[in-house]
C-alpha cells in the first residue's frame, strides 16, 4: 500500500514547471478508503525553482487501521530538470510501523550510479539484495510518477516507462493512457468533473521479500488527471487500486 500511494500522489510539477522562472510551490491532501473507511492520510509538497524540484510526501494510517497497526512514513527527493527530463539527486524515506523504525537513503552519481544506505540491510530484512548493475540509470518512485504530468501535459494523454528503484526492490513503473472519463460529486472528494484516466503499472523485477512466489508480479491501478480550477495545472484527483482488503481509492480533499 505505501509504495503504491506515494506513486499516486508524487506527480505534482506542472509540465509548465520545468520553464519557470519564478519558483512554484504545490500542497496537496488526499485521504484513502476502503470499502468506504477512511485508512490513510497522504499531504504532499512540491516544490520549484531555478531547474531544481524537490518534493515530499508524508503518509499515515487512521481511524480502525490506525489502532490495529500504526504506521506512518515521510519521504524527500530532490533533484534536477533538464533537457533529458527529472534527474533526482537524493531521495530518503522514513517509516515507523509498530514503533519499529525503517529508512532508506539514496545518493545518485553523475555517472547514473546509486549508493544506498538502509536500515535494516537487505540480507537482515529477508529479501536478496539488488544488483547494482541493476540500479544504474533508476530513479526513486517519486521522481518517476512525476513524469507523469510532463508528459501528461505534452498531449493531454499518460505515457511513460519509468526504471525505478526504491532503496529495497527494483521494478518497472509503465503509465498508459485510459481514455477519458468524468468523476461523479462525492463526499469524499474535492473534484468532480471531466477527468483523464491514467493506468499505473508496476512490474516486479529483484529485492522483493522471500518466500512470496504467490505473490503478483505486476499490479496495476488508475489514477484520474484533471485541473481543479480554471487556469490550475492538471494534478491527481482521484486514484484506485487493488489491495488484499479490498479497493484501495484515493481522493484529494485539498489543493493550494
Amino acid at each position: 500500500m505505501r509504495l503504491f500511494c506515494l506513486a499516486l500522489v508524487a506527480a505534482l510539477i506542472p509540465v509548465s514547471a520545468a520553464s519557470a522562472d519564478e519558483p512554484i510551490s504545490l500542497r496537496l491532501q488526499y485521504d484513502a478508503h476502503v470499502g468506504g473507511i477512511r485508512v490513510l492520510s497522504v499531504a504532499a509538497l512540491a516544490r520549484f525553482a531555478g531547474g531544481a524540484y524537490d518534493l515530499e510526501v508524508a503518509s499515515r494510517t487512521v481511524g480502525v487501521v490506525g489502532w490495529i497497526g500504526d504506521w506512518k512514513g515521510n519521504s524527500f527527493t530532490k533533484g534536477t530538470v533538464g533537457e533529458s527530463g527529472l534527474r533526482p539527486v537524493s531521495h530518503r524515506a522514513e517509516s515507523v510501523w509498530r514503533s519499529e523504525p525503517r529508512f532508506v537513503e539514496l545518493t545518485y552519481a553523475a555517472d547514473r550510479s546509486v549508493a544506498v544506505a538502509a536500515e535494516p540491510p537487505p540480507d537482515k530484512d529477508d529479501r536478496e539484495p539488488v544488483p547494482e548493475a541493476m540500479t544504474r540509470g533508476t530513479v526513486d518512485t517519486l521522481t518517476a510518477i512525476m513524469g507523469l504530468v510532463r508528459s501528461f501535459g505534452a498531449d493531454g494523454k499518460c505515457a511513460g516507462a519509468y526504471p525505478a528503484f526504491d532503496g529495497r526492490r527494483r521494478y518497472e513503473i509503465q503509465i498508459e493512457d485510459a481514455g477519458e472519463a468524468v468523476l461523479e460529486p462525492s463526499s469524499y472528494s474535492a473534484y468532480a468533473g471531466p477527468a483523464r484516466k491514467c493506468r499505473v503499472i508496476t512490474k516486479r523485477v529483484a529485492g522483493y521479500w522471500k518466500g512470496r512466489g504467490n505473490d503478483a508480479a505486476e499490479q496495476q491501478g488508475f489514477v484520474w488527471m484533471a485541473p481543479v480550477s480554471r487556469g490550475r495545472p492538471p494534478v491527481p484527483v482521484r486514484a484506485e487500486a487493488e489491495m488484499t482488503l479490498g479497493t484501495l481509492v484515493l481522493n484529494l480533499k485539498t489543493a493550494e
